[in-house]
């Protein structure tokens, strides 16, 4: 994990406080050189079908979206690429207690995404309450492009306070899960399942996009482009919800 002074912290000194991550903030401000906001304009994942099923034709910043199913990690990574393609910082914001059984996320995969380890900040949390705590903070922080965090346990009230959050901030809030996404309410702009897809020579991922606000519901299959940072529809693969709606329409 990286102090606010870009050493390496003391495992001892792993405990986020408010002071930590206060100080944390102004630093990300200082380094980026500018505490503007980031543009409205939305993030595109670069894959067309996708994108015209989104509201403003991408995801939205000022924002919170789900990430959930057995692929989400690789997928959010991928968008939190997009996402500093315009500057700024991610920030990604996992338990404690996990990351002593998993480890912290492996760079030499970040950088197969395209993930460029100068601009991440991880931050380790011991325990929930300091994980939404410290999600907060840094979607509040307007040099902060896009946060990644742990999804389990968040419900509506929580949900609420990020998405506030990243309204304050500009940037994109994305909450992780790797089991099945949960029905129950969150204050999400859209929901999404995404599941590997074996594709040869390629990073592939099954995405579902099952709940979306002023949207409509798409399925298919995407992959990831680690030359141009963009997410296509695959090559030789139908869209698949446009086929189900042409059957249901025929």
């Amino acid at each position: 994990m990286v102090g606010t002074d870009g050493r390496r912290q003391d495992p001892a000194r792993r405990v986020p406080d408010r002071e930590i991550l206060v100080r944390l903030r102004r630093e990300i401000a200082i380094r980026d050189g500018s505490r503007a906001a980031f543009a409205e304009e939305p993030l595109r994942t670069g894959c067309t079908p996708l994108d015209e099923r989104l509201p403003q034709g991408g995801l939205a910043r000022r924002a919170l979206h789900e990430v959930a199913g057995p692929a989400a990690t690789g997928f959010a990574v991928a968008l939190a690429v997009r996402a500093l393609a315009g500057g700024g910082w991610c920030v990604w914001c996992t338990p404690d207690a996990r990351a002593r059984e998993r480890g912290d996320p492996y760079p030499p995969g970040l950088a197969a995404l395209g993930l460029d380890h100068r601009r991440l900040l991880l931050v380790r949390c011991p325990d929930r309450r300091s994980l939404l705590w410290a999600m907060e903070e840094a979607l509040r922080c307007p040099a902060v492009a896009c946060v990644l965090g742990d999804g389990e346990g968040v419900d509506l009230r929580a949900s609420r306070r990020l998405q506030l959050a990243a309204e304050r901030g500009g940037g994109l809030g994305l909450l992780l899960g790797t089991g099945m996404p949960d029905p129950a309410p969150l204050a999400a702009a859209t929901r999404l399942r995404v599941d590997p897809f074996f594709l040869p020579g390629k990073r592939a991922f099954l995405v579902d996009l099952w709940r979306v606000r002023g949207g409509a519901p798409w399925n298919g299959v995407v992959a990831w482009d680690g030359r141009t940072l963009s997410f296509a529809l695959a090559a030789g693969l139908r869209d698949r919800t446009d086929a189900t709606d042409r059957a249901a329409a025929g």
